[in-house]
């Protein structure tokens, strides 16, 4: 909620095409300008040089490697099974085989507390097949941040991710060795 009063630091406008952020709104911040300030809007789509808009922490392609199949996750109209409380939603996509039989079953969660910045995003997948699948998964990372400042951009990529052991292993990227990546 936006609402300064609802505990919640932001709001968050999800959308089903690709489970992903459409908006993350800030509650106790604004945009800075004095004429007509509005709240901050820290996640927005991509919509300037592109044919469809890119969402943040959509889904790309899901991937069965062995198979060789691709199945284009971003434009799928996810279901959205359950909203269990203002705090979480959750959405579903059941992947089908050639004779339509559900192979696949994909789940993704969002969920944020009052009082708190953070988003939880989980992602779980299922096989409902018999057989041994390797597969790969593509997702956005946040998307449509606008600068804070003239000054420079700071930004530093950090990912967590779970381990096949159980442990949660995080890694950091900064600006300046992403923009070397970006010129290789």
């Amino acid at each position: 909620s936006t609402d300064p009063d609802s505990g919640y630091e932001f709001a968050l406008e999800l959308s089903s095409k690709g489970a992903a952020i459409q908006n993350a709104i800030m509650t106790g911040f604004d945009d800075r300008d004095p004429q007509d300030p509005q709240p901050l809007v820290i996640l927005s789509p991509i919509e300037e040089g592109v044919t469809k808009p890119i969402l943040s922490l959509a889904n790309g392609n899901f991937e069965l490697i062995d198979k060789k199949q691709r199945f284009p996750l971003d434009k799928l109209n996810w279901q959205v099974i359950e909203q269990y409380s203002k705090d979480t939603a959750l959405f579903e996509a059941i992947l089908t085989d050639a004779d339509g039989k559900d192979g696949i079953k994909l789940t993704k969660t969002y969920a944020i507390a009052p009082g708190s910045y953070d988003v939880a995003c989980n992602i779980k997948v299922e096989n409902l097949s018999a057989e041994n699948l390797k597969t790969g998964f593509h997702l956005n990372g946040p998307c449509g941040m606008g600068r804070e400042g003239a000054r420079g951009d700071m930004r530093n990529i950090i990912s967590a991710y779970m381990t096949d052991e159980g442990a949660i292993a995080s890694e950091k990227l900064d600006n300046n060795k992403m923009r070397k990546a970006a010129k290789n």
